[in-house]
């Protein structure tokens, strides 16, 4: 059993529910965030687990769950020279279905079959639709992605690949993301790698994997692709565990670089609320 007192409202403060696998508040509606930081311990990490399910320790909540994994995670670090400064690549392509985000939809999968769910939704422009397609198959959940018309086909293909239904939405990726509520608003599950916080301590795993392949070090600078800032957070808070332990003496800087299209912290941090409104 999942034990998800360590989650709670950010708007009202209560506490994830017991039972079934809401995506918010459903008293406020407000989003569900971990209440306190992640906790790392060097010794507890376990090698004989599969996957990022080494360091379960710190998924708070998971650490007495049968992981649903796919030998995800431990993806190896390239180092090349440029402009005379060494750079490193975390080959995040070679997680299973070629995306960080299984990292995340490995620990979401887990938690949707802890509390029973058998069908639920979930709504991407690629990358999390075919990975938590692929996840959502190893723990015998029918799943429905809401995708945007211009969306890879390669990415279509492989969200069927792995036995989800999809539904295509003409429009903005708003507009799939609106109509993905109100599906959800009929009761089945919504499987938000948005609204959900269960995907953070999966992508905070790359933060110990940095540290361990680095030799106990961390970088001085990481560069990280951001959408909705789920991977930016998660790595933050993997840094921020690995710092409290007293095993990095400061957190690296972390530079989010986000496509004009998709832009809604770049908007914000430029124009406020009004910016974020017509990002």
């Amino acid at each position: 059993m999942i034990n998800m007192h360590v989650v709670t409202c950010n708007n009202c403060g209560r506490m994830y529910p017991d039972e079934g696998a809401p995506f918010r508040c459903q008293v406020c509606g407000g989003v569900f965030d971990y209440k306190t930081p992640l906790i790392f311990d060097r010794l507890s990490v376990d090698d004989t687990k599969p996957g990022i399910w080494k360091y379960q320790h710190t998924f708070k909540g998971f650490q007495n769950c049968e992981p649903v994994s796919l030998n995800e995670g431990n993806t190896p670090l390239q180092w090349i020279d440029f402009s005379g400064l060494k750079i490193g690549m975390k080959c995040e392509l070679l997680n299973p279905t070629r995306s960080y985000k299984d990292r995340g939809s490995t620990l979401l999968a887990t938690f949707l079959k802890s509390r029973g769910v058998q069908k639920c939704i979930e709504d991407s422009s690629g990358n999390a639709g075919a990975s938590l397609a692929a996840y959502s198959k190893k723990a015998g959940i029918s799943l429905t992605v809401f995708i945007p018309s211009y969306a890879s086909n390669t990415k279509k293909k492989l969200i069927r690949k792995h036995g989800a239904q999809l539904r295509t939405i003409e429009g903005t990726r708003s507009d799939v993301s609106n109509e993905t509520l109100k599906a959800a608003a009929s009761g089945i599950s919504y499987a938000s790698h948005a609204y959900l916080p269960f995907n953070l301590p999966g992508y905070a795993s790359i933060a110990y994997e940095l540290f361990e392949q680095m030799g106990g070090e961390s970088p001085a600078t990481i560069i990280i692709p951001v959408g909705q800032g789920g991977l930016l957070l998660g790595i933050f808070r993997g840094f921020q565990a690995l710092q409290d332990a007293n095993l990095i003496n400061r957190i690296p800087k972390l530079v989010g670089v986000q496509a004009r299209a998709c832009a809604p912290l770049w908007s914000l941090y430029n124009g406020g609320i009004d910016g974020l409104r017509f990002a």
